[in-house]
């Protein structure tokens, strides 16, 4: 597995398909912005897993300061799911970018994949009608510098 930055390949399907999957109902045009988004942002990072010169999955983040970022997107495409390729992108991201806290937001079966990811999970509560949001954590959130 390589883990490999597709911010200069966002223009191609099969990365869009890739960034579609961790959307829930996407449309063109909030895929086209997100891809904006990681073009014109450098906090902003987009690596995908590629194996056997084909992209399995991808992982979205936004650095948040030392040791920090938050996951905006995590994928996999359906036929390479549970082979440990979401727990393997997030250990490379961390290794890359020296990452010792991750966070993110999810709905649904994410609460699942987090876990198994070694994420600590809180209920949000309700964010949609009969749909709770949830807060996943994994590692110590850096101390704050006082300047």
């Amino acid at each position: 597995m390589e883990l490999v930055d597709l911010k200069e390949s966002l223009e191609e399907p099969a990365i869009r398909k890739l960034l579609a999957l961790s959307i829930e109902f996407p449309t063109p045009m909030q895929i086209r912005r997100l891809c904006e988004t990681y073009k014109s942002h450098d906090s902003w990072q987009i690596l995908g897993c590629k194996t056997n010169d084909h992209f399995s999955g991808c992982i979205g983040i936004q650095l948040k300061g030392e040791g920090s970022a938050h996951i905006h997107h995590l994928s996999v495409m359906p036929e390479k799911q549970n082979h440990g390729i979401r727990s393997r992108m997030i250990d490379e991201v961390c290794k890359r970018f020296s990452l010792t806290h991750l966070t993110a937001e999810t709905e649904g079966e994410g609460v699942e994949i987090y876990k198994r990811c070694g994420f600590e999970v809180k209920n949000l509560g309700e964010a949609y009608l009969g749909i709770d949001r949830y807060f996943c954590e994994k590692g110590q959130a850096p101390e704050p510098v006082n300047a």
